[in-house]
């Protein structure tokens, strides 16, 4: 999770951009992989604290400031995360009010998953999706669906 400009946490979500200094923290049975500019990629394991570090050079290099976990760095391309996102999205739960939905976004995001909300015009008024967007693959998706919903005490379904 790299922290916003007012220094709170924020969830990573598929395609994100992270900056030097950031720092990403992952929770129990998650992974995350970075990918960097010259194409290599960094996978990052359950429970680890890590932080990007800048260099004082102009050219390609960099740190990683591991806290404690345990990450992999390789240069070979990993064609499944070559795409951005992907179309498969788990949905955490529909709402007819906004306070129901921004509640059930909250505990999502504080659980440290990227949700987002989407309004729906329903005749006089909105109903409202509350979902975790751009997966790459279904199983991936199931995946996700199997650990959140648990997670957060709700039945989560993969939708494309």
């Amino acid at each position: 999770m790299p922290p916003r400009q007012d220094g709170r946490a924020e969830a990573l979500a598929p395609g994100m951009e992270v900056q030097s200094r950031d720092r990403i923290r992952t929770g129990e049975g998650a992974r995350v992989y970075l990918k960097l500019v010259d194409g290599s990629t960094v996978k990052i394991g359950e429970l680890l604290a890590e932080r990007l570090g800048a260099s004082e050079k102009n050219f390609f290099s960099g740190a990683l400031d591991v806290a404690k976990g345990a990450f992999r760095f390789t240069t070979d391309k990993l064609r499944k995360l070559s795409r951005r996102g992907g179309k498969w999205r788990v949905v955490l739960g529909d709402a007819d009010g906004q306070d129901g939905a921004l509640d059930l976004y909250d505990r999502a995001r504080q659980a440290g998953y990227a949700a987002v909300i989407r309004p729906r015009s329903e005749g006089e008024g909105y109903r409202y999706q509350v979902f975790i967007r751009s997966l790459p693959t279904r199983p991936e998706a199931e995946a996700l669906a199997a650990r959140v919903g648990p997670r957060l005490g709700l039945a989560a379904r993969v939708l494309l």
